[in-house]
């Protein structure tokens, strides 16, 4: 699991000159076109709802919806590191301790725990957003819940 963990975290905008490392690989001879790759700005977009789900679930202390958007955030920031080669690995790595601590937090339900180590990621995801030239877009702990559609308690 620590393998899949450590092969996290990025966040951009989307493809395009502005962002250096949202842009997919050059197709080289033999290789399948990527012309229709998912964008990254789009693989973070789902990461940034999956943000959002993570701090209502870790309110509510549901350790099992924690757990699951875990997954989903590792599974997405995991999508972008391979599809986006030219991601820096620092940017990937610095998700690796705040996702372990957010894990420790849901099966011990340390809710201080979950609440520094919420934080922390949230912090990767700037200091990806600095490195990669999209400083602008800032993510903070959400205020309001979008989904009013799903319940989060137990």
């Amino acid at each position: 699991m620590l393998s899949a963990v450590c092969a996290l975290l990025t966040t951009a905008a989307a493809l395009g000159q502005d962002v250096p490392f949202a842009e997919p690989p050059l197709n080289q001879p033999g290789q399948p076109d990527t012309s229709n790759l998912v964008s990254l700005g789009d693989i973070m977009q789902v990461t940034q709802m999956r943000h959002i789900k993570l701090w209502y679930a870790g309110k509510s202390k549901n350790w099992e919806l924690v757990n699951y958007e875990i997954n989903r955030i590792s599974e997405s920031l995991r999508r972008a590191v391979i599809l986006y080669s030219n991601i820096p690995i620092e940017t990937v790595m610095a998700a690796r301790d705040p996702l372990l601590g957010l894990r420790d937090a849901a099966a011990t339900g340390n809710y201080e725990k979950f609440l520094k180590s919420y934080s922390d990621l949230t912090t990767a995801c700037n200091s990806c957003h600095t490195a990669g030239g999209v400083g602008f877009i800032r993510i903070q702990t959400p205020t309001s819940l979008p989904f009013t559609d799903e319940l989060y308690d137990k």
